[in-house]
């Protein structure tokens, strides 16, 4: 239970510590604010900066080491291979040694010696190894199990005994290897007849082993193997003494491995037993990454060549360079910190000058003497400046425009008369035409005060499809009169829309602008097309003609008429609505409005408030 109090209790200690901290920064001032945050940042670049740049520098340490000793470790590659294929010639040498070849081919069955050649054989086999001091032990063995042995040491003739005892020496699996590999030689980092463990490092021996064929039949003979002193190699290496107390070069062989399953140590600069940890390292057994390891495969016998260096070793370097970078990196923090004060000096001080300002308009004060810089704050400072004097202009304009408003009150309450003169003017002439009979007459006033009457829509700024379709035909009945039936009306509206509201003076100016313009310069009847359906949400108008027609539509645009529909449906339903026009010359015209649904249901719900 005390337990879990605790754990309880813990969180919200760290919530009031922090909700502290949080309160005691908010206090600061802007400048020390500004000043932490440029300092922390900084140490924070330059620490990571630090840090790539010591990471980077010991990366470039290593591979400059390795790219240098893996030149050496080529180059003693080369004279190991030298060696090999040297001691390599020997044994293919003996192939055509006919003496030899007579007597290895001689199988004598019941003895595992050469029986009577023994002692011709053993002669002929001292010869090959007294011609090469890096041979030791040379030992072969024909198809029927005949062997011989001979070493330059006596002590060595006894360790192969039990092959002229007991065991089956073409049972090993070195000569299983040998078979494999069909006559070339296979190489062995240690003795594959004897064991060699109570020796020393500088009596041990490493084997190479190959099947004999006879070039002239390709027949197999048998099998040789010369144990080569590993002493031999340790010419190859050249100097030790690089510098480095940790550095080692070794010949591993990894296709042979030892009982323990690490690579056969064919040769070191050290002795094996001391090489355990670097061996774990060299396999993964290890994952501590402490040694620098540089590889080059030996082409001939398919070893490792391997140099090893403890990465402490070559520490001594990057710890001088990680110095200079720690100089260097608290001097750059001291920099940073005497540049960071600058800095929230400066921004503080422009800062001071803007609140100075701001609180002297507070005060009633509009009249800005303050002068602004370019900078950041300085563009904020002007910017304000601007909008302290649009204030004032727009407090004097709204000062107008409340005068103008009243004026136009006044202007309202007289046009509200003329109307209903106009229409009892207009009644009193559709009398006296009907009093005096004169048909036609009676009917252009009666058009003409439907025309009147629906333009006016009492004083709405929206008007229903099916007033705007009537607005229309009395338009053109006035113009029938006119013209005497000349142009003609075809009407195609879906009855959906015709009960939706749209915008008063869209379609009908565009009516008069195709009669005036379209049809009167033609010669002949002609008719005016109006359409209007419902399409995705939207209202769509198009009134076509079969007028003149006109090459230039973009002037029609530039029109006042054209141009304040335009506007007027831009401003009330925005930029993507509007009007479209396309025209032929000769043929006609046809101008394409387009206006929103929804926005006519707002202006529904917005004249009902």
């Amino acid at each position: 239970m005390l337990t879990n109090n605790k754990a309880i209790i813990l969180p919200e200690v760290m919530m009031k510590l922090s909700g502290k901290t949080k309160e005691k920064i908010q206090k600061t001032s802007i400048r020390s604010r500004i000043f932490l945050a440029m300092i922390v940042v900084s140490i924070g670049i330059i620490s990571v900066l630090g840090s790539v740049i010591y990471g980077y520098s010991r990366k470039v340490i290593e591979s400059n080491y390795q790219s240098i000793h893996l030149s050496s470790l080529q180059i003693a590659s080369n004279v190991i291979e030298l060696q090999l294929n040297n001691d390599a010639d020997q044994a293919r040498s003996m192939l055509n040694d006919e003496t030899f070849k007579t007597l290895f081919m001689d199988e004598k069955t019941g003895t595992k010696t050469f029986g009577n050649n023994k002692v011709i054989m053993e002669r002929a086999l001292l010869k090959y190894s007294s011609s090469n001091n890096d041979i030791r032990d040379i030992l072969v063995v024909n198809n029927a199990g005949n062997l011989s042995f001979v070493s330059k040491y006596d002590l060595n003739r006894s360790s192969v005994n039990e092959y002229y005892s007991s065991e089956n020496i073409l049972e090993r699996s070195w000569v299983s290897d040998a078979i494999d590999a069909n006559g070339k030689e296979v190489f062995y980092g240690e003795n594959v007849l004897f064991s060699e463990e109570d020796k020393d490092d500088a009596d041990k021996s490493f084997s190479m082993v190959k099947e004999m064929i006879d070039p002239d039949t390709q027949k197999v003979m048998g099998f040789l193997v010369f144990n080569i002193r590993k002493s031999s190699l340790s010419a190859t290496t050249g100097t030790h003494d690089e510098g480095y107390s940790t550095g080692r070069y070794m010949i591993l062989d990894k296709k042979h491995r030892s009982e323990t399953g690490y690579p056969t140590v064919v040769y070191s600069t050290d002795s094996v037993e001391s090489l355990k940890k670097i061996m774990d390292s060299y396999t993964g057994h290890d994952t501590g990454n402490h040694y620098l390891f540089t590889t080059y495969e030996n082409k001939v016998s398919g070893w490792d060549m391997v140099n090893v260096v403890d990465k402490k070793d070559l520490s001594g370097t990057t710890k001088y360079i990680g110095l200079m970078i720690a100089v260097l990196c608290l001097a750059m923090v001291g920099l940073s910190a005497y540049l960071s004060y600058r800095i929230s000096k400066s921004l503080t001080y422009r800062l001071g000058r803007l609140e100075r300002t701001i609180q002297q308009v507070s005060d009633g004060n509009y009249d800005i003497e303050e002068v602004f810089d370019n900078s950041e704050v300085g563009k904020i400072g002007n910017q304000f400046k601007k909008m302290v004097n649009s204030n004032h202009e727009l407090n004097d304009k709204l000062l107008k425009t409340k005068l103008k408003e009243r004026e136009s009150e006044l202007l309202l309450l007289q046009t509200q008369i003329n109307p209903h003169f106009l229409y009892n003017t207009l009644d009193a002439l559709y009398f006296m035409a009907v009093i005096h009979c004169e048909e036609e007459i009676a009917e252009m006033v009666h058009a003409l005060s439907d025309t009147f009457r629906l333009s006016l829509n009492r004083g709405e700024k929206f008007i229903t499809v099916s007033d705007e379709i009537n607005r229309l035909k009395a338009y053109m009945k006035v113009q029938s009169f006119r013209y005497k039936d000349r142009f003609s009306l075809i009407l195609n509206i879906d009855e959906e829309i015709m009960n939706r509201k749209i915008m008063v003076f869209i379609i009908q100016p565009l009516v008069e602008n195709a009669f005036y313009h379209g049809l009167e310069p033609k010669i002949g009847k002609g008719w005016i097309k109006v359409g209007g359906i419902r399409r995705n949400g939207r209202f769509v108008f198009t009134v076509e003609d079969n007028g003149v027609g006109m090459e230039d539509v973009s002037a029609a645009l530039k029109g006042y008429g054209l141009k304040n529909i335009e506007e007027r449906i831009e401003l009330y339903y925005g930029k993507e609505y509007g009007l479209k026009i396309s025209s032929t010359k000769g043929k006609g015209t046809i101008v394409t409005v387009v206006v929103p649904e929804e926005a006519e249901e707002a202006c529904l719900s917005g004249d009902e408030d």
